[in-house]
Parts: structure tokens; sequence; C-alpha cells
């Protein structure tokens, strides 16, 4: 009988072929095919023995599906498998890593964009879930991640580290993500998460690049948002830095605390300002040439809320450094409770930083972490040759502070109304 012509699928049964050989056998072997079909199909073997085989352009959806369907489906790590099955285990162990493979369809979307569409930068997401499903499997033997496949990843989420350096491409990236604030804010948060799961990402990518590339610039952000990121990234930067020597904790801590904005313990506003101009202009940026004026004028409308930041960052050094740095701690415990009699406007931020503190510090309420320390409180406050009489209301009744301020900001709604 003559033989019957072999009709392809069309896209959309290729990708339901492919989702379902991921899901029988998710193997980097069967990975790498499914990448070779749809995301490089010139590369592909099966395609090349064809003579009548049709060149078929890239599709960059269909990169994209792949990068899905790869981190919704964690691949079984190859020394796993070759433990299951001895035939497979001499494939498997020449095959590429799911981080590569991951890697290189990222820069193949990246490299079919320009700077004007969406998905220039994508793959923060993707990346970090890769670093997470290594993690995940860490128990497992042979699943720890290579230094390559680390630094696969590691130039996926931070492309290029300045903008004089790297390929025109990532330059072009590092451009753009200082513009559109919304990239800059999934980096921060991929990279976060990464950092905080994969013990082998943490050793590649150091405490200290992670400080001064993500922690550092996005505590001191015009941008609320990347603020309030780069405030979950101190607590994450400062629970895997490493114990010993404590000088690193230590410098880490001084670090973030310089590149806060002022916090003046006096309640001048025209003072206030003046100091706030000061490190503006300190740290570079206020703008040059004509636009200096409107640029220090959109950092002073954010003021209050980099204040609130910088209170908030102040109770997550507090509580992480309760045990290894408690002179720190208490230190800024009492500048907090100064702050916020010298200051009624920023009360309520420094009550939520007092929150945070307790938290971090395992104490179940800022009634008792208070309680901890209050015979401290006490004493520095009568050596400052203050009255008891002045002593904040927070310090004598943590739950009562509480209900004042909520029925303070109630009153104001109402007014607000």
């Amino acid at each position: 009988p003559a033989r019957q012509p072999i009709c392809p699928p069309g896209r959309r049964g290729a990708l339901a072929c492919a989702s379902l050989l991921i899901a029988l056998d998710p193997s980097p072997t069967t990975f790498a095919f499914v990448v070779d079909c749809l995301a490089w199909p010139h590369d592909c073997e099966l395609h090349a023995k064809r003579r009548d085989a049709i060149p078929r352009p890239v599709d960059v959806h269909d990169v994209i599906f792949c990068c899905r369907l790869f981190t919704a489906m964690p691949c079984i790590p190859r020394g796993e498998r070759g433990d299951l099955d001895k035939t497979f285990q001499e494939e498997e162990a020449t095959s590429s890593s799911m981080a590569y493979l991951v890697a290189q369809l990222v820069h193949t979307v990246r490299s079919m964009q320009d700077g004007h569409r969406q998905k220039c930068l994508y793959g923060f997401g993707t990346a970090s879930r890769i670093v997470q499903m290594y993690a995940a499997a860490a128990d497992l033997p042979s699943s720890s991640m290579e230094e390559e496949d680390v630094a696969d990843l590691v130039e996926v989420l931070h492309p290029g580290e300045d903008n004089d350096s790297g390929t025109k491409e990532e330059q072009t990236m590092r451009k753009l993500m200082l513009i559109r604030k919304t990239w800059l804010l999934a980096q921060l948060e991929a990279t976060n998460s990464a950092y905080a799961a994969s013990q082998d990402f943490r050793e590649f990518f150091s405490h200290t690049a992670f400080l001064e590339e993500f922690v550092l610039p996005n505590v001191q952000d015009e941008c609320m948002y990347l603020r309030q990121r780069a405030v979950g990234a101190v607590v994450v930067l400062l629970r895997h830095v490493p114990a010993k020597p404590e000088v690193e904790r230590l410098k880490v801590v001084t670090a973030v605390l310089e590149k806060l904005c002022p916090l003046p313990l006096q309640n001048e506003e025209d003072k206030i300002v003046e100091e706030f101009k000061k490190w503006v202009e300190e740290n570079g940026m206020g703008g040059t040439g004509k636009g200096r004026k409107m640029e220090m004028q959109a950092w002073l409308d954010a003021r209050t809320s980099l204040e609130s930041s910088a209170v908030q960052v102040m109770g997550v050094l507090m509580g992480c450094c309760a045990n290894s740095h408690p002179k720190i701690s208490r230190e800024l415990l009492l500048f907090l409770i100064s702050l916020s009699t010298i200051r009624p406007p920023l009360r309520h931020d420094c009550y939520r930083a007092l929150c945070s503190a307790s938290k971090l510090s395992s104490f179940g309420s800022v009634k008792q972490f208070l309680e901890e320390h209050r015979d401290w409180i006490l004493q520095q406050w009568l050596c400052s040759g203050l009255e008891l009489g002045h002593l904040p209301l927070v310090v004598c009744d943590a739950d009562v502070e509480w209900n004042y301020l909520n029925l303070y900001r109630e009153e104001d709604e109402e007014g607000g109304e």
C-alpha cells in the first residue's frame, strides 16, 4: 500500500502536543526537544531531515509559551532522573539545563522586540520562578544550580550593570528601566524572590551586589512602590547576610541608614525643608539645567512619602538588629519614640515601624516589645533631662496609643468628607 503522507499539526495542535509531552516526561531532554521544535525550528533535527520542510519564522508567542510551560511544570532534576531510570542517565547528563534553556528563551524574546514594546524586558518573573524551582528541589541529589546556570539567570534579572557596559540591547534596557518604573518594580520583585529562595543564587550574587544594585538605589527612589518593595528587600538581605563576621551586617545597616531621607528632630517646617533639599542635592537627584527647578519641586512634593518610607525602613532595621546588634536597635527605638513626640504628623508611621520591629524580633505585639525595653527607655529619658510627664503615650500603653491613632484618623476622614 502507498505510504500515507504525514500531516503535521497546526500551531494549536503543536502547542497541545508540547504540553502533553512535558506533562508525561518532564525531563531536560523533553524540554530541549520542545524548545527546538517551537522556539528554534531551524535548529530542529527533524526539520533538517525533511526535504519538503518549509522554513518557518520564529514566533515570539511560541517562545513565550515555552517559558510559561516550563515554569508551570517543574522538571525532574537530571541526577534524580538518572537514579530513577539508568537507561536515561547518559542522555540526561549531556542535555542542557533548565536554567540555560529558559535564559536563552528570554533573550530570544527580548531580541525580537524594540524599545517601544512591552516584551523588551520580558523574563524577570520567569527567571525568578526557575530559581525557586531549583530551591524547592534542593533536598534531591544533584539538584543544586551550577555556577553557569546562576550566571545565566543573573544576566536575565540584571541585564548590564550600568549604561556604559554590556551589549547595545542591554544599555537600551537599562535606559528604559530608568524611565518606566513598572519594569524596575518587576525586576526588584523578581530578584528579591530569587535571592530569598536559593542559597546557590546568593553565593553567586553576593549580598554586597544585592545591596548596591537593588536595595540602596530603591530605598531613596521617588517612586513610592519601589520604596515599599525595597523595605522587603532590606529584610531579605539582613536575614541572609553572613552571621560572621558581624561587621558585614553592620555595614549593611549603616549603608541603608545613610541613604534614607533626613528626619530631623525638630518641628520647624523651613529647617526641615532646607535639610531635605540639601539631601536631594548631595545625592545628585536635583536635576540639571532648565529642569532643575521642576525636578526639585517634584522631590519636595514627595517629601512626606519619603519620610514615611524612611521610618518604615528604620522599623525593619530595628527588628532585624534586635539580637545581633541590640545597641543599634535601641538607638533606633529611642529615635522613633522621640520623632513621634516632636513631629506628630509622623506619629502613625512610627507606630507602624514599631509593629514591624516587634514582628521581626518575635514579639507578639508592640506592647510586649516596648515592655522588654521599658526600663532602658525610662533611663534614657531621665538622663536626657526630660520630665516623666512628657513621656510619650506609646511607651506608657501601646494599645491606648493605637486606639487614639485610629480615632484621630477617623476624625480626619469624617472632616475630609
